[in-house]
């Protein structure tokens, strides 16, 4: 019995373990992540360029940011509210 529960622990800490590297190594490949940091210059630029005039990307309305980072999570407007996904 003992014997069946460590098997899946041990599968299960395997298989975080490589999800763990392979997610670096899929971010890496794909440059997600400068991918990312680009974009958020680019859209800091146009801030700049707009003269910060309303522009609150990837945020709720009526909420304030506390960092310099916009949210860049997926949203869409329909009716009032935001889907995330």
């Amino acid at each position: 019995m003992f014997e069946g529960f460590k098997a899946i622990i041990i599968i299960i800490v395997i298989s975080i373990g490589l999800f763990i590297l392979l997610r670096e190594f899929f971010c890496w490949y794909w440059k997600i992540n400068e991918r990312r940091d680009l974009l958020i210059e680019i859209l800091n630029q146009i801030k700049n360029q707009k003269g910060n005039s309303d522009l609150n990307y990837g945020q709720k309305p009526g909420v304030e940011s506390s960092s310099d980072e916009p949210d860049l999570r997926g949203q869409c407007k329909s009716k009032g509210t935001y889907k995330w996904w």
